[in-house]
């Protein structure tokens, strides 16, 4: 499906072009004139954690998931919870270990993410799927994000250092040793996926290609653009924040479009047409709103927390609404990563049946 592949790609080369363009190019006239596409689509990608909760619509979601109320329900709660204490009253020492795994596991979520955007791509095109050496490419691929992760993070590890001053002694010899493991082994994983593609170049066609080498490289710029770190960081994020809002955008399309198709049999013939025409388009009324709503949140956190500002300051002293936001946000971010991981596996039969069901382009290889 083409419309499919071209908007993946997309994800990554309109962020490429953007942060390139305000890396390297801050003060050219031109580029001025579009700065504010910046904060519009850095936004816009953050939106896709808020929109998670969009597929709790779904009423087969936990279909084939084990324990599916702990894993889907109670953990992520857990989660949120687990990072508002962490940000707010955990002792620092202990806070910074937390914030170590924490940053590991968001760049090992993004990573991953590519292993489900290449099957994706792979199935909607040339009808194969991802082989166990292309697996393999992308999850070191993943490790080479990894072992830069506190590199890229220090000295705040995705807090404000000023609210959060770390004892980084420990952790300052490793940083270094780490990012090296990860400048040698990372030349190492693309000379591999480049053998790979020549001996498997008939499995790939043109947006395959382009989307397999989009995943080798996910994590280069953490490497050739060492003095940029936030060009990296930027770049990963939204490009990953985007990609999900596409994944999400046609879930919603397809399972409208079954509705719409299916809505003029049975009982809806005798309902109002625009109420039944409504019914049938929720999943994508239901994903706008998500996605709206979470734009708002995002700009208007002062607000959003306003009227709970004094109870929380009572609880935590010290800066408590900024504390307690910056748990909430980590939280629900790390929740997301927790749910995504169980419901996109082409492994498990059931999950399998569904995201053939929700994305019909791909039902060629149902077995």
């Amino acid at each position: 499906m083409a419309i499919f592949n071209i908007s993946i790609l997309l994800t990554l080369a309109v962020p490429l072009l953007i942060y390139f363009m305000h890396t390297f190019f801050t003060s050219n006239q031109i580029w001025l004139s579009f700065i504010f596409l910046v904060p519009f689509i850095g936004g816009l990608a953050g939106t896709h954690v808020f929109a998670t909760t969009y597929l709790y619509f779904d009423r087969d979601l936990s279909i084939g998931v084990p324990n599916q109320r702990v894993k889907l329900y109670l953990i992520p709660i857990g989660i949120i919870a687990l990072n508002i204490i962490a940000v707010t009253i955990m002792p620092i020492w202990l806070l910074l270990w937390f914030m170590v795994f924490y940053v590991h596991y968001a760049l090992f979520h993004f990573g991953r993410q590519n292993i489900g955007v290449l099957t994706f791509s792979l199935m909607s095109t040339t009808r194969t799927t991802v082989l166990p050496e292309e697996k393999l490419i992308l999850n070191t691929v993943t490790l080479c994000g990894m072992l830069a992760a506190l590199n890229l993070f220090v000295p705040g590890l995705m807090l404000d250092p000023t609210k959060y001053p770390f004892d980084l002694a420990l952790l300052q010899p490793v940083i270094p040793v780490l990012y090296g493991l990860g400048m040698v082994l990372y030349p190492i994983v693309v000379l591999n996926a480049a053998l790979h593609y020549l001996r498997h170049r008939s499995r790939f066609g043109g947006y395959s290609t382009a989307i397999y080498w989009m995943c080798v490289f996910w994590y280069a710029p953490i490497y050739l653009f060492p003095a940029y770190p936030l060009l990296s960081f930027a770049l990963f994020t939204t490009s990953h924040g985007l990609q999900y809002l596409v994944f999400l955008g046609f879930h919603a399309y397809f399972v409208s479009h079954r509705r719409l198709a299916g809505s003029v049999t049975k009982k809806e013939w005798q309902r109002p047409l625009v109420l039944s025409m409504t019914m049938s388009l929720l999943p994508m009324i239901i994903l706008t709103g998500s996605v709206v709503l979470a734009w708002w949140i995002w700009s208007h956190q002062a607000t959003f927390l306003e009227g709970a500002s004094f109870v929380i300051d009572q609880i935590i002293a010290d800066d408590g609404v900024f504390k307690f936001g910056s748990g909430l946000i980590l939280g629900l971010t790390m929740a997301h990563y927790w749910v995504d991981q169980h419901i996109w596996k082409f492994k498990n039969p059931e999950r399998r049946k569904w995201l053939l069901q929700r994305y019909p382009f791909l039902a060629a290889l149902s077995v």
